[in-house]
């Protein structure tokens, strides 16, 4: 069973989902598609938005294929979009604070361990520096 995993698949727990290769149950709530959905609410709420950064690990392999994913879609919707690589709670302050440089900017970010710790941390940079931002559960929003 998976708890979890994003991207069964691209993280190499299993060959397909439609053949998974053995007895593996589960489901996701963010499966690739939800990177444009994301980046569709964006431009909804914010149209000036050009650049947007995706909060993200990117030694989780489970989210590289949403960032693929995410990263050809951006032409469609006209912004530019940008990984913005954290790897330790120690990351975030910098990483937000400079990708937060260039107008038009806002950010999307993907759960993880780091991100969920560091919520509060997240959004009150996000706040500080005029941010658009997407978080993943209601939950990051609650602080």
């Amino acid at each position: 069973m998976f708890i979890q995993v994003t991207d069964p698949v691209g993280a190499g727990y299993v060959e397909s989902l439609a053949k998974p290769g053995g007895n593996i149950t589960g489901f996701s709530s963010f499966g690739t598609e939800t990177g444009g959905k994301w980046l569709e609410i964006i431009k909804e709420a914010a149209p000036t938005v050009t650049r947007v950064g995706v909060l993200m690990d990117p030694e989780y392999a489970g989210y590289m294929a949403r960032w693929r994913a995410m990263e050809m879609l951006g032409p469609s919707f006209k912004v530019e979009l940008s990984m913005v690589a954290i790897r330790a709670s120690t990351d975030i302050e910098n990483a937000i604070s400079t990708f937060a440089r260039e107008p038009n900017s806002a950010l999307i970010v993907f759960s993880s361990a780091i991100t969920t710790a560091n919520r509060d941390r997240i959004i009150d940079l996000a706040a500080r520096h005029r941010l658009p931002t997407i978080y993943p559960f209601k939950y990051f929003t609650e602080h």
